[in-house]
């Protein structure tokens, strides 16, 4: 029989914007998303841990060209 806390969990995710609404215009497939979750239980208690990075690429909102940036996020929780 497990104990409480003896496994954890590693979960991988990918997310790709298919279209976005600027002022002027539209952009689609110009970001996406890469990332890992992993949790571990111990009843009553779980501790996760989320990593994730954003790639932008530029687009055109009429005719000014902009570049968003990309973001790298790191987001623990204990629940």
């Amino acid at each position: 029989m497990e104990k409480d806390g003896d496994n954890a969990a590693l979960l991988a995710f990918a997310e790709v914007a298919l279209g976005e609404k600027h002022q002027f215009s539209t952009a689609n497939f110009q970001s996406a998303m890469l990332g890992l979750t992993a949790y571990k239980a111990n009843d009553p208690v779980v501790f996760s841990v989320t990593g994730a990075y954003r790639f932008n690429k530029t687009r055109k909102d009429g005719s000014t060209a902009f570049r968003p940036g990309n973001i790298t996020v790191l987001s623990p929780a204990v629940i």
